[in-house]
């Protein structure tokens, strides 16, 4: 008996040991994973991150960012993921429920994504630790949220305007400040120096009053730090060219030194020639739009070469030349017409060179005002690396492209001419 209870203790002290051995092993790694300090905030919340699916920060030239999972947006109150597959491709799709607004992604294209207005945009994501993460400025930008980084850039909060505290409120509750430990004071005994009085008449002199003198406040008027866009270099396209709003954007392009393709239609050709004569003789590009903006008769492939080239033939009589960049009235993509990838195959070899964009200014949609506008673009920009930007002739591209090409040009970006060399940007 007393032999059985001494193997029941020798084994008892060979599990304990095990039990020390593995756990030794197994608490760092898990203690490395789970953060001190909370990284991300929704308003005044703290979003529970989980071992696998943390808030990532990275830097690119000066500007910081982080990226977000795509778990993060399912725990924010109004927005609502969809993840599925149609056609054999991984989706998902990100939408706000109150404003309508979303964002679709095919994974098997990391590269844009496409919105509400079935248009385009460039967003990178990125896959870590089996899920899908996003750039948090890209996804602020596009769905109207503010958001905070701390100055040692490891905390952030992503606001919709449901915040009630500050920033500096929210970090004093999880990073209280380091308490200092204070000296004990010395008391350093004085001993009192009496000197006799000094006895004579006592002068007076009346006091001198001055009038005070009162200045005027100086107000200076806030400084605008420079922009840090991503990209050197900017392309600016221009389409729906008219007599009113196209000469005054050509004399803010001429005034900054800014070049721009203007894609035009047969029909602007003709009815707009003293201006399409200006937009060559200042050095921009002209391209193809189709004799007419109906997407629906540039359907069939056959329908548009004949199209590109009855406008063509109709340019070489005007200016006696040709040209091959080409988009179409909507874009390659759009409700109302679809290229293939054979049509796009086809119009590369009969010579023409496709393009479509990738910041779209909205500048035709009476819903965007001016300032709208800007700051669509303004955030487009700082997450670009090539961008082409779409603008039309009008009253708010007017007032927009001044400010837009002092910000580029404050922001040391130049604007780049489009030739039929350039790498185009088309829809995937």
């Amino acid at each position: 008996m007393s032999r059985c209870k001494q193997w029941i203790s020798f084994a008892a002290l060979w599990l304990a040991a095990a039990v020390l051995v593995i756990g030794s092993a197994i608490m760092p790694r898990v203690l490395a994973v789970k953060p001190e300090v909370p990284t991300l905030f929704y308003n005044d919340t703290v979003w529970v991150m989980d071992d696998y699916y943390p808030a990532l920060g990275y830097t690119i030239g000066a500007m910081k960012d982080f990226w977000i999972p795509l778990s993060f947006y399912e725990d924010i109150e109004g927005m609502r993921v969809r993840r599925g597959t149609a056609k054999n491709n991984t989706v998902f799709i990100i939408q706000d429920t109150v404003t309508e607004k979303y964002l679709s992604f095919n994974l098997n294209d990391s590269t844009y994504a496409q919105t509400e207005r079935s248009t385009l945009i460039l967003l990178h994501t990125m896959l870590y630790s089996r899920e899908r993460y996003l750039p948090m400025r890209d996804m602020c930008a596009y769905f109207g949220w503010t958001f905070e980084i701390s100055a040692d850039f490891n905390t952030v909060r992503i606001c919709d305007g449901g915040q009630k505290k500050t920033f500096e409120e929210l970090l004093s509750v999880y990073m209280p400040p380091p308490v200092t430990e204070t000296e004990p004071e010395t008391t350093v005994q004085t001993i009192p120096v009496t000197e006799p009085p000094v006895t004579g008449p006592v002068v007076t002199e009346p006091p001198v009053t001055e009038p005070p003198v009162t200045e005027p406040p100086v107000t200076e008027p806030p400084v605008r730090e420079p922009d840090i866009y991503r990209a050197s270099s900017v392309y600016l396209t221009f389409e729906d060219i008219e007599d009113t709003h196209t000469p005054v954007l050509l004399d803010t392009l001429r005034t900054f030194g800014a070049h721009a393709v203007f894609f035009v239609t047969g029909e602007q050709l003709t009815q707009y020639t003293d201006t399409v004569l200006r937009i060559l003789a200042e050095g921009h590009t002209l391209g193809l739009h189709g004799m007419t903006a109906d997407e629906y008769a540039l359907r069939d492939t056959a329908d548009l070469l004949a199209a590109l080239e009855e406008e063509n033939e109709l340019l070489y009589a005007l200016v006696r030349r040709k040209t091959r960049l080409v988009r179409l009235p909507e874009g390659s993509h759009s409700g109302r017409l679809y290229l293939s990838e054979q049509q796009k195959e086809t119009l590369a070899q009969h010579g023409y060179v496709l393009w479509d964009w990738n910041i779209s200014a909205m500048d035709h949609d009476l819903s965007y005002h001016a300032d709208a506008v800007l700051a669509k673009i303004d955030a487009a920009l700082l997450t670009s690396y090539y961008p082409v930007i779409r603008m039309h002739c009008t009253d708010t591209a007017a007032q927009v492209l001044p400010v837009l090409l002092q910000r580029l040009s404050d922001a040391g970006v130049v604007s780049q001419i489009i030739t039929e060399a350039t790498v185009p940007v088309v829809f995937p």
